[in-house]
Formats: C-alpha cells, sequence, structure tokens
C-alpha cells in the first residue's frame, strides 16, 4: 500500500509542480491551463481540470506558508493574479490585490466563441438543410506556435490543442440541438477559424445511382460549348438532370457515367450505370424515388432514368474502373447496316458463325484520338445475330466486349477483322443503339440509402435491381430475330 501511496504523491506532485511551472511563465484560463492535461480523467471539462489544478497549487502553497516557508508566501503573492480566482478570501488576508491577466492562449474569450461558433454552425446547417456534420480548426501559426513551445518547455504528454477543445466543445452543442455526427460522410463540414471564429461550410454534394436511356439521338453525354461560347449539340445526358439540381437547390451539376456512347447513339434496354453529383445542395430530404419523377416528367419521349440510391464517392471508383476510364464489362448493341453491293442469307449465316467469339484488333479510331490515347486495343466479340431488312439493308445484334467500337467494326476501319472481311463487301453502320451494358456493381457498397424498398424491386445477385439485371442472353431474346426487328429512326 505504501508503493502505491508513494507514487500517488509523487504524480500529484509533478501534477502541481507542472501547473506551477506553466503559470509563472504565462498567465492561463482555467480551460487552457486544463487543456495541457486534457487526456487524464473523463468526463471531466478542461474548465474543470484547470480550477482543480489552479486550487491544488494554492493549497499547496498555502501550507507551506502556514509551515512558515517565505519562498511559498513570495510565491504566492507574485502569483496571486493568476491563482486568486479560486480562493478570493485567502488572498484577502494576505493582502495582496486580486486582479486577474488576460489568457496568453485564448484572451480569456473561448467560452465565448464557442457558443458563437455553435450558433453560427447551426445556422449553416440548417440552411443547407443538413443533418450531418463534422467540425474541422485551423489554428492561426501564432497560436500553434504557442501551445507548442509550452508543451514542449514543461515536457506535457497529456495536453491537448485548442483546435480539438473547439470541435468537440462545437460538437456537443449541435448534437444536443439533434445534429448528427458522420465522420466518412459528413452533410456539411464546418471549418472554423481560430481566433477569429469564422466559420467556413464545406457543402459535402449529394450523389445518386441509376441508369439513364437516350431516347433519341443527336445528345451528347456532357454539354458541348464550342470556342464561339454556344453548345454543338442542344441537349445532353447533363443537362437532362438539371431538374436534380433545380429540385435540390444545388450550384450545378456533374454525371459520372460507366462509359459513353456517340451523340448519334441511342442508349436504350437496360440503361447506362451513372452517378449524378448536386453540388452543394440546399434541400436535402427529398426521397430519391421523387427525384426520379421530377426528372422523367421533365423529357417524355427524349430521356429517361430510373434513380436507385444516394452514394458516397468512393462508389463511383467502382464504376469508372476499367481501360481508360470504359468498363471492360459486356454490351449488347444493334446495328442498321448498309451493304451498297447487296446482301442475302448466305451472308447473314457466314457473318454469324464468323463473328462467334472472336478476338478483334482495334486501332483508337480517327474520330476520338483527340481524347483517346493512339493505340491496338483487342476486344472480343462474344456473338453476332443478324436479320436481313431488304437487298442492300440488315439488323445486327452484336454482343461485345466493353470499349470496342463498334461502327469501326462494322465498317472495318482500322480493325482486324470487322465485317467487310467475314462478308467479303463493304459496310456502313447506319444507325446504332445500345440495348445492354452489363454492370458488375454491388450497390450495397457505398451506399447511402435506397430509393425503393427491396420488396418492390427485390435485389439482384450483383447487387442491381431486377428490373436492371437482364442478361445478354434475355436482350437477344427479346430483340433477336425470335421478334419482329424494325429500323431505328430518329
Amino acid at each position: 500500500m505504501g508503493g502505491l501511496r508513494d507514487k500517488i504523491a509523487e504524480r500529484a506532485g509533478w501534477l502541481v509542480a507542472s501547473a506551477y511551472a506553466v503559470l509563472r511563465d504565462k498567465p492561463l484560463c482555467d480551460r487552457c491551463l486544463g487543456r495541457l492535461f486534457g487526456l487524464l480523467g473523463k468526463g471531466v471539462s478542461n474548465e474543470e481540470r484547470g480550477r482543480s489544478l489552479r486550487l491544488a497549487l494554492v493549497m499547496t502553497l498555502h501550507s507551506l506558508v502556514r509551515d512558515g516557508d517565505e519562498e511559498a508566501k513570495k510565491a504566492l503573492v507574485e502569483l496571486a493574479p493568476r491563482l486568486c480566482t479560486v480562493s478570493r478570501r485567502l488572498f484577502r488576508e494576505l493582502g495582496v490585490e486580486c486582479r486577474s491577466e488576460t489568457c496568453a492562449i485564448c484572451g480569456g474569450r473561448l467560452g465565448e466563441l464557442i457558443e458563437r461558433v455553435a450558433a453560427i454552425s447551426k445556422a449553416i446547417l440548417e440552411e443547407y438543410d443538413a443533418s450531418t456534420f463534422v467540425v474541422g480548426v485551423r489554428l492561426s501559426g501564432d497560436i500553434r506556435r504557442l501551445e507548442e513551445e509550452i508543451v514542449s518547455k514543461y515536457s506535457l504528454p497529456y495536453a491537448e490543442s485548442v483546435a480539438s477543445e473547439v470541435k468537440r466543445e462545437v460538437g456537443k452543442r449541435l448534437q444536443a440541438l439533434g445534429f448528427k455526427v458522420d465522420f466518412e460522410n459528413p452533410d456539411v463540414t464546418l471549418l472554423v477559424s481560430y481566433p477569429d471564429g469564422t466559420v467556413t461550410p464545406v457543402v459535402n454534394p449529394m450523389m445518386f445511382f441509376g441508369f439513364y436511356r437516350k431516347l433519341a439521338r443527336r445528345i451528347s453525354q456532357s454539354s458541348w460549348i464550342t470556342r464561339q461560347g454556344v453548345k454543338r449539340y442542344p441537349f445532353s445526358v447533363q443537362d437532362a438532370y438539371t431538374p436534380l439540381q433545380v429540385a435540390l437547390g444545388g450550384t450545378s451539376i456533374v454525371i459520372h457515367a460507366a462509359g459513353r456512347e456517340d451523340v448519334d447513339v441511342r442508349m436504350l434496354g437496360s440503361g447506362r450505370p451513372i452517378v449524378v453529383e448536386v453540388k452543394e445542395p440546399k434541400r436535402r430530404r427529398v426521397e430519391v424515388k421523387q427525384l426520379e419523377k421530377i426528372v422523367n416528367e421533365e423529357w417524355p419521349g427524349l430521356f429517361e432514368t430510373s434513380l436507385e440510391a444516394r452514394v458516397v464517392r468512393s462508389f463511383i471508383r467502382g464504376l469508372l474502373k476499367g481501360d481508360e476510364g470504359e468498363e471492360r464489362h459486356s454490351k449488347v448493341y444493334r446495328a442498321l447496316v448498309y451493304v451498297p453491293d447487296g446482301v442475302d442469307p448466305s451472308d447473314i449465316k457466314r457473318l454469324e458463325e464468323f463473328f462467334r467469339n472472336r478476338v478483334v484488333r482495334q486501332r483508337t479510331p480517327k474520330r476520338v484520338r483527340h481524347r483517346r490515347a493512339d493505340r491496338i486495343r483487342e476486344r472480343r466479340v462474344f456473338r453476332v445475330a443478324a436479320a436481313p431488312l431488304n437487298h442492300n439493308m440488315f439488323v445486327a445484334l452484336i454482343h461485345a466486349e466493353g470499349g470496342l467500337y463498334i461502327k469501326e467494326l462494322v465498317s472495318g476501319e482500322d480493325t482486324w477483322p470487322g465485317f467487310p472481311d467475314a462478308l467479303g463487301k463493304q459496310a456502313v453502320c447506319v444507325e446504332l443503339d445500345v440495348l445492354w451494358v452489363e454492370s458488375r456493381l454491388r450497390l450495397k457498397k457505398g451506399i447511402i440509402e435506397e430509393g425503393a424498398e427491396e420488396g418492390e424491386h427485390g435485389k439482384a445477385a450483383q447487387g442491381l435491381p431486377a428490373s436492371h439485371a437482364e442478361t445478354a442472353q434475355e436482350a437477344y431474346t427479346r430483340e433477336g430475330r425470335g421478334s419482329t426487328v424494325e429500323p431505328a429512326h430518329v
């Protein structure tokens, strides 16, 4: 028992002696003194720690004074401005005037600043309809250096920074108002500058995973602005999602799609996976399916989308993974093909047999070399199913690996082999549609909020709604020779 008592006496002596050394050097308020020992004790505020240490120091010095220690009395008198708040009567009896000094770190205004920052932060969170937050603090260089100097000079291993106290105390006040802390994906990050107390909000975007379908041609994926400052095409997939920006009070829209189709190519069937990012939204508590309805009602017959869930940014990496941002998953296309020299059933049969699990080597087409590396790629054509329409036209369903340029596959330009190699004739792709895009994304990874109850759609094995789990074989069955195949028209 004696051993533990000695250890306690030694450690208590160190605490009081450390407080004495610091207060001889700098005037500190209870908060800033207590913070130098902030890692000791749980459920105790720094203000309580500081007052307790100050009182323990006064009691220690007073006990020495009562025993006739003149050095202790001198110290008590000299430190009166930094100690008297805990025992004013004692200092009156000693005939010492109890005047206070301004805290060297916070100027005695830390408590006031915390309350003011909490009030400003509350107004910001309400402005942005936020339910979750995280607080960050930027310390001025002078304050950081002063804290580091004190901690280093007096070897204080249990100290915490004023930044930690501001974050914690502001966070506690906001939580008491019903807001929740979210360190992973907060609606708003509140950046507090110390010591001036300004609060800068960093508003996290809202991101929605879904699928889009382009029902017409001459629709670019993003807004294409020419050097003259006008749109190259009147409408884009990005434009189609502007009702989201309006509905959520955002400042702008950014889209992240799993690959892209040409401007003159429709995206039908399963739709293309996409994440739509709304920057700095001021309305957040809107159901995903309600937003889907708002978009679809705006563009009937031109564009439609299905929004499945809110997701986090890490989800986008899974959406865009692959060579040059293009998914290497398979796709099904429908091509309307013109053959100047005519086509007959034997040509069709030869084409289908030729492109059965065939590897194709393809150079980057001239039309995209300005934005893609000029190199040779190898992609696989799994299957082609075709049906003649007249003497010079046929429609082909092509199931191929993602990243294969279908127009060049049909024409044979920079492609080995292409349709002309199988037909022995020139061929031109007149129209092209994307019918199906394979997706191996797991929706549960990176999800925040689903757009529908599981019972409404069910979940496919890869984590996508059953409505988007159609296989390539099903796409063939639906669009192939078992049905009446009509040429696509603008």
